[in-house]
Formats: C-alpha cells, sequence, structure tokens
C-alpha cells in the first residue's frame, strides 16, 4: 500500500495517462504504475507528496477517469487531513468540485476522539464540510448515539437528524431490554468550538418508556471539564420546614472563576432559600465566598408574635489564600451568620455552636516558620452564653529547627505569642519561648536513645484573673521559667516465624524537672484539655500547650508488641504507665496522672484479613484496673456486607467528676448489594442517662455505567430553640454528561 496526497493526485494521474496505450506492454514494464483512463491498477500505487496541508489518501488500487476529472480509490481507502482519518471500501475524489465520496464499511476517527460510522459519506478534501446516510457514533467517553442523517458545516459543526444518544451499555444477558434512559430528539449539533451538543426537540425515556420533554437541552462533550448549566437537583422532604426541591446551576464565568447558585423551595412554608458559591483563582492565589438568605414569618421564629411580618435570615462566608513572595503568605476564612440557630436549622452546618473567623500571615524558609492569626469568636450556644469565648485572640508564632551536626545533634526554637480578649471576663497577654537540644543515637546492637534538654520561659499580664478558692482578684505581671532535662530508650527486638515477623519493643524514659506547683495567677489558656492515653504516655510535657506543664521527675515505661504476615494481616499491643516521684498539685483530680502511679494506658489492634479490623483503646484505673476510658472499634465482613461497631465509655472518674457515667455505641452497615445496588445505614445511641438516640440514618444508590439515582434518611434528635427533631428524605438523579434533568 502506497501513500499519496489529493493536490498532487490530478497532475500524477495527467502524466502517467500522457504515455501510449498503444506501447502499454512496454511501458508497463519499464512505468508499472501506467494504466489507461479506464483501467484499474492492479499493483501498488506509487504517488507521494511532501507538501504540507494535503489530504493523505492509501489504497490497493486508483482508477481515474479523466473525462469525468474523478479518481477512485478501492480497497482498504484510508484519507487523513489534520490529525483525522476517514476509512472506507471506497473513496472517490472528485477534482472539480474538490470533495471525497466514501461508501462501504465506512470509519470517520475525528481529533476529539468521536468515531464515526455511516453507509455513506461526502466530504470536502479539508473535511470541513459534508454529509451522510445512516450514521452510528461512538464518543470518546464511549456512548453511543444514531441518526438518519449527519451535515457537517464549514465551521467543523456537525448537524444530525433524527438522533438517538445514550451513554448505556445495552444489557449483556438481554441484549434487546430497552436502555436505562436515551435521548432522542430531532437535531442535534456539535459546536467544536464551544465543545458542547445542542438539542432540539428532545425527550427523555427510561426504559423505553417517554417520561420527559423539553424544546432545547444541551450538555459538555465528555472530556470538557466545566460547562455552564444545571447540576443534578435534590428532591425531599423535612418533617420540620416539609417537602422541598433544589436544582444548583453552575456558571462557568471564566478559566479561572465559576459560581453555583441553588435556589430550594419548601411549599409547605411557601418560602425560598438562595444559596451561592463563588470560586475564583488569581495569579497569586485562590479565594471562595458563599452565602445564603431566605425571609421568614417573624411568627414561625422563635419569640416573634406578629403574623405576617417577615424576618431575614442568612449568612455569609468566605475563605482564601495568597502568596505574598516564596517566603510569606496571607488568609482570611470567616463566617458571619443573622442568629445563632441558622446554619443549623437549615443543614448548612449542624455542629455549629462557635463561629471562628481568622485573618493570618504565615512563612516558610528552610528550616524557619513564623506565623501571626488574629481570632474572632461567636458563641451560637443557648442560653446566657460561655462568658469564656474570646472576642478577639492573636497568637503569633516562629518555629526553627537547626541542622544537625557530625554527631546528629540539634537545636530547636519555639515561640509564642498570645493576647486574648474577652468582653465579659478576663484578660491575657502571654509571650513564651523555649529552646530545645535534642541527640539522637542509635547503638551497634539496636538500642536507640533519644536525649533532650530544654529551658521554656514564659511571662503573662493578666487582667481579671481570680482565685477559684478565695476570689481573690489579680491585675498584673506573672512568669516562670522551667529547664528540664530527658532520656528516652528503647530496644526493637525482631524474630521470624515462618512468614511472620514478631517485634518486641520496650521502651523507658526519664523526665526531670522542677516541681512546679499550681499557681492562680498564671492563666491556663492553652492547657485545659488535658487527655492522658497512650498517644501522650512518652511526651514530657502531657499538656497539649505551655500554660500548664509536667513538672517534677517523673518515668514512662510501656512495651510494644507487633506481628506482620507476609500476606498483610497484622496485630499488635501497646502497654505503658507512668510513675512520678513526688505528687504534683497542679495536676487535675481524675486526669490519670494525680496519683504516684497513674493509671494504666494502653491500645490493641488485630487485622488478620481484608474482612476483619479491630481497635480497643483504654485507660484502666491504677487500682484495681477497672477501665476508666474505653474505646472499641471494630469492622467486619466483606464487600457485599460490612459492619462496623464503634463503643465508648467514660466512667465519671475520668475528669474533675462535673459528668457521670457517659456511654455511647455507634452501628454502621454498608453493603454492595449488587452490581448496580448499594446501600448503607447508621446509627448512635446514648446508653448512659439520658438514654436514648442521637442520630440515625441510611441511604440507598443504584449507579451504573450512565446513570445514578440517590436516596437518604436522616434522623436528627438535637433541639435548640427553632431547631426540633427532624426527619429528612432526599432524593438525587444524575445522569451521565447530562448533569440534571428535571422530572
Amino acid at each position: 500500500m502506497k501513500y499519496f496526497s489529493a493536490s498532487v493526485l490530478g497532475i500524477a494521474a495527467s502524466a502517467i495517462l500522457t504515455t501510449s496505450v498503444s506501447a502499454a506492454s512496454g511501458s508497463a514494464l519499464e512505468h508499472p504504475n501506467a494504466y489507461s483512463a479506464t483501467q484499474t491498477a492492479q499493483t501498488p500505487i506509487d504517488f507521494s507528496s511532501n507538501a504540507t496541508g494535503d489530504v493523505l489518501f492509501s489504497a490497493d488500487s486508483l482508477t481515474h477517469h479523466k473525462e469525468l476529472g474523478v479518481i477512485v480509490a478501492s480497497g482498504n481507502v484510508e484519507a487523513s487531513y489534520n490529525g483525522e482519518v476517514l476509512m472506507a471500501d471506497q473513496i472517490s475524489y472528485d477534482q472539480k468540485n474538490d470533495s471525497i465520496t466514501a461508501k462501504g464499511n465506512i470509519t470517520f476517527l475525528q481529533k476529539n476522539g468521536d468515531v464515526i460510522f455511516a453507509d455513506f459519506l461526502e466530504v470536502s478534501t479539508d473535511f470541513a464540510r459534508g454529509a451522510g446516510k445512516n450514521i452510528r457514533l461512538i464518543l470518546s467517553d464511549d456512548s453511543r448515539a444514531a441518526a438518519a442523517e449527519l451535515i457537517r458545516t464549514g465551521n467543523r459543526d456537525t448537524v444530525l437528524k433524527k438522533v438517538v444518544y445514550s451513554p448505556c451499555k445495552p444489557c449483556e444477558e438481554f441484549p434487546t431490554r430497552p436502555l436505562v434512559w436515551q435521548l432522542k430528539a430531532e437535531e442535534v449539533r456539535h459546536d467544536q468550538k464551544q465543545q458542547r451538543y445542542e438539542y432540539k426537540d428532545a425527550s427523555l425515556e427510561f426504559f423505553g418508556v417517554p417520561v420527559f420533554y423539553t424544546p432545547y437541552f444541551a450538555h459538555p462533550e465528555p472530556n470538557k471539564k466545566r460547562e455552564t448549566g444545571f447540576l443534578a437537583p435534590s428532591y425531599g422532604n423535612e418533617s420540620d420546614l416539609g417537602l422541598f426541591v433544589s436544582a444548583p446551576f453552575y456558571y462557568n464565568i471564566a478559566p479561572e472563576a465559576d459560581a453555583t447558585l441553588t435556589p430550594t423551595y419548601y411549599p409547605k412554608e411557601n418560602q425560598l432559600l438562595l444559596a451561592g458559591e463563588y470560586r475564583r483563582n488569581t495569579t497569586n492565589g485562590s479565594y471562595e465566598l458563599d452565602g445564603s438568605g431566605t425571609y421568614i414569618s417573624s411568627s414561625n421564629k422563635e419569640g416573634g408574635t406578629t403574623a405576617g411580618d417577615e424576618e431575614f435570615r442568612g449568612h455569609i462566608a468566605g475563605k482564601g489564600e495568597f502568596d505574598l513572595d516564596e517566603t510569606w503568605r496571607w488568609g482570611f476564612d470567616g463566617t458571619h451568620v443573622s442568629d445563632d440557630t441558622y446554619l443549623r436549622r437549615y443543614n448548612f452546618d449542624s455542629s455549629a455552636t462557635v463561629l471562628k473567623n481568622q485573618l493570618f500571615i504565615e512563612g516558610f524558609r528552610q528550616r524557619n516558620y513564623a506565623a501571626v492569626t488574629a481570632y474572632n469568636y461567636s458563641d451560637l450556644t443557648d442560653g446566657t452564653g460561655n462568658t469564656d469565648v474570646p472576642s478577639l485572640l492573636l497568637d503569633g508564632r516562629f518555629n526553627h529547627v537547626g541542622a544537625p551536626s557530625k554527631t546528629g545533634a540539634y537545636w530547636s526554637l519555639d515561640s509564642s505569642l498570645l493576647s486574648i480578649a474577652r468582653s465579659e471576663s478576663h484578660e491575657t497577654f502571654r509571650l513564651g519561648s523555649k529552646l530545645s537540644w535534642d541527640l539522637p543515637y542509635t547503638a551497634p546492637s539496636g538500642e536507640v536513645y533519644q536525649l533532650t534538654a530544654s529551658v521554656l520561659a514564659s511571662g503573662y499580664f493578666t487582667d481579671g484573673a481570680s482565685d477559684p478558692e478565695t476570689a481573690e482578684n489579680f491585675n498584673g505581671f506573672s512568669g516562670r521559667v522551667i529547664p528540664q532535662v530527658s532520656m528516652e530508650w528503647r530496644y526493637p527486638l525482631a524474630r521470624k516465624h515462618g512468614s511472620v515477623t514478631e517485634v518486641l519493643e520496650p521502651i523507658v524514659g526519664i523526665y526531670i524537672a522542677p516541681n512546679i506547683g499550681s499557681n492562680w495567677k498564671i492563666p491556663n489558656e492553652d492547657s485545659g484539655d488535658l487527655q492522658f492515653d497512650i498517644s501522650s504516655l512518652f511526651s514530657a510535657n502531657k499538656y497539649p500547650g505551655i500554660d500548664q506543664v509536667s513538672g517534677g521527675t517523673h518515668f514512662d515505661y510501656g512495651v510494644k508488641w507487633s506481628a506482620q504476615g507476609a500476606s498483610g494481616g497484622s496485630s499488635h499491643i501497646y502497654l505503658g504507665q507512668s510513675y512520678r516521684l513526688r505528687k504534683d498539685a497542679s495536676v487535675p483530680v481524675n486526669s490519670g496522672l494525680e496519683e504516684n502511679f497513674s493509671d494504666v494506658v494502653g491500645q490493641a489492634g488485630i487485622s488478620p484479613n481484608q474482612f476483619i479490623d479491630f481497635l480497643y483503646r483504654a485507660r484502666f484505673s491504677q487500682e484495681d484496673l477497672a477501665p476508666i476510658q474505653s474505646d472499641a472499634e471494630i469492622s467486619a465482613g466483606p464487600e457485599s456486607l460490612r459492619l462496623g461497631v464503634d463503643y465508648r465509655f467514660i466512667d465519671s472518674l475520668a475528669d474533675s467528676g462535673s459528668y457521670g457515667d457517659r456511654e455511647e455505641i455507634s452501628l454502621s452497615l454498608n453493603s454492595k448489594i449488587t452490581h448496580f445496588w448499594s446501600g448503607n445505614a447508621y446509627a448512635t445511641r446514648r446508653l448512659s442517662a439520658p438514654k436514648g438516640m442521637q442520630t440515625l440514618g441510611g441511604g440507598l444508590t443504584y449507579l451504573d455505567d450512565c446513570f445514578q439515582f440517590d436516596a437518604r434518611f436522616d434522623r436528627s434528635y438535637y433541639r435548640d430553640r427553632d431547631i426540633e427533631p427532624n426527619d429528612t428524605i432526599a432524593f438525587r438523579l444524575t445522569f451521565k454528561n447530562l448533569g440534571a434533568l428535571g422530572l
């Protein structure tokens, strides 16, 4: 098979035909490709051209009708131009009209990945214009279409007449069964420049039954990432607000910006809630803005009395990050609401009890990090409010880690600035800095050592501090300096049992610091939540911050055991305890650290295969090993039916005694019911007083290669002013390539 270009095809054929037919026998030997105007070449054609921008042909044989100006290529014919290829049993080139006609087993490969099959096709030599009959198409995402007629205009737009389109594949077991859905239209225009398909007089069929008609419809090409149009709608019912329908609209503003507008209508309340999002990338960062709003009758809101009056409820929020240079960036994240319960009532944030707004600047350079963040908090709880919630908090940090020396030792510096203002309580200003020196060492025997020496210095200016015992007030400066030296040792020992590797690792740490005691003049702003568990056992400071520090001399000791199978199964046990030479009055009662010997903390897990995962974390009383805190998680079963159980127990002795025993269990069930159907369910119940359900819900999903249907049920037991226990049922339909279609 040989190749030649259409632009030189006529010249080459004319030159060949000048050879005398009477000398055909001799001439044919000298010129193998010479033949008469009506003779078909039986040997491969030998035409070629180096010209660019031409249609290149290949074929088994060639016939030239000189008087008609038509050249016919037959047998495995292929014509290509500018990345598009036309293949057929026969292709005719009309020199006068500069057109190509294809017949028999026609396949047209377009540049965008679409493939056209046809019984008859006529196109211009640059493939810009054309027409065809009995068209079948395979689009780039493997979806299918068929049409009675195809017309391609000069701008390379393609128009199809009497079209059927669907991304759904026929059922392999029953191929004659109607498709899940298909779209029929009198006309479809494919705009290659806009990368979209536009339908006229379109109807949607579900399993062969028409369910929807629209005079116009459009959707983007499968490989186009963003396109203006409606997204998948949601339908449902809430026991409080009643029925609702939500139809998001996506607007592709520019390559660097887009927006989503989501109206939700509640017929029971005759209420329209409008929500919107705006996203934009800039040359040095990005930001997002969102908000929502609705008008309600004041009589429908708690405390409202005047029927007919309307009140606005809504919120506005935004966040963003922007680079200033290669080192520094700044950003913001904030939300403002019209009232306390709005976000929870309309399901924007079901756990919103405190709003945190922040503005920050931070820098990264080599081994240094610096940041300054300003926070503003708004209390959304009921009652009189929490007076400890800061109205303004300024947090500054600087961290440096030095390069390791030849011995492996390195220096580190952690500095902080904290300023807290409250409208109804004390105010605090703090400067703190911790300088540390660390020397890690691994002995030839495999023992691992970590030597650390540090000094923590912090100064406080307090306005309104109060002694909890005497109620004495203090306004002024206080501070402290705390040196500490620590050494940790661990010795991992490993051995193999066939395909199983077992590791036993004893761990010991000693931490030496002055006995600090309690000082009520130093406010505790960052160390109020002391959680003693296995994760904090080998911490020099058991507290999460620096306002409270683990002083005195204490020893931490524990042991880790693990087994790892070659096939992926594993098990582990981790137990430990802390011993303090002298009791520290500053340690909270019932924290597990108030006695010389601490409570015992541990963790155990087993995952023998992909069907079982078990993890247990606990804290046991040092007196009788009774469980003080327990958290057990288990996940078991195959993909077809996976059960999850999460049990939590906190004894009243686990904290200051302000609460009684707290016990809770959560269940989850996930199932891959069939190849197309899946479902899930969940429930959380409080087992301690006040007993009762906390959450309940589940969902069902149908998903195939072309369609998705989601149905969900959720039950909320939460109460807060105008928020009552609520049942929500929601449905969502998604059509592949079409997005949403209002039904």
